[in-house]
């Protein structure tokens, strides 16, 4: 799945993550457990509040002015749209996936003691280089086997799963300034790159500058609303 950070801050951030966290087991391993749950607490309060951020409140209806297209019966056009049960189906295993995979961890740690671990111990001994970087070795490879079979293990089992999130919206109003979704989230036109209409589907995809997650408007009024789309300057996406 997509996530809300782009590809290259999610891979930096994975690898400070398993620095830091072998820093602290190879440091106090006693306080290891402590540190984990203060640090995702932290991890979900940071996440939680950048997607809050990039949630715009919508303005005052005295600015926006009177809509250009309002569509308010999306459910007729969704439930013509049987490819997206299958997106979201596929969605769903990708969630309990995930879920159960952190289970695995619990087998994990006892073949990674009992096969792996006096190996790296060998390999870098407290004789040679001392306490703290033969336990921050023995750490460091712990996480890396871990993220290694977990994510190969997703990668083969999720590999005709459809990696990019389905979020359709309920209701929507396209205004000259931007378009309102659910009547509490605003995307101003500045912050579009373009939109893809599928005809077949009963759908515009609106892609965004700063996010990789595209949302999906559905009617039954798809040329109407790529008028409408054409009309605030709008371009449509180019295939690639």
């Amino acid at each position: 799945m997509s996530s809300p950070l782009p590809k290259g801050k999610m891979i930096a951030i994975q690898v400070l993550s398993i620095l830091l966290f072998a820093t602290v087991s190879a440091a106090a391993p006693e306080y290891a457990w402590l540190f984990f749950i203060l640090y995702f607490v932290f991890f979900m309060v940071v996440m939680a509040r950048s997607v809050s951020k990039s949630i715009k409140k919508p303005p005052a209806k005295s600015e926006l002015g009177s809509p250009l297209f309002r569509e308010v019966s999306v459910v007729q056009a969704i439930t013509q749209d049987k490819q997206l049960f299958v997106e979201l189906r596929s969605q769903l295993r990708f969630v309990t996936l995930n879920f159960v995979l952190l289970f695995l961890i619990i087998p994990l740690i006892t073949v990674y003691n009992t096969y792996l671990a006096p190996q790296v111990s060998g390999l870098v001994s407290s004789e040679n280089y001392g306490v703290f970087l033969n336990r921050f070795a023995v750490y460091l490879f712990m996480y890396v086997f871990f993220i290694a079979v977990t994510q190969g293990l997703r990668m083969l089992l999720l590999r005709k799963t459809p990696t990019q999130p389905v979020y359709p919206m309920r209701l929507f109003e396209v205004y000259k300034k931007g378009i309102l979704l659910d009547g509490r989230q605003f995307i101003p036109m500045e912050d579009i790159e373009c939109y893809k209409p599928n005809t077949e589907r009963k759908f515009a995809e609106i892609k965004l500058k700063k996010s990789p997650i595209p949302v999906r408007l559905y009617t039954l009024e798809l040329s109407r609303l790529s008028e409408v789309l054409r009309g605030v300057r709008l371009d449509e996406c180019k295939e690639t």
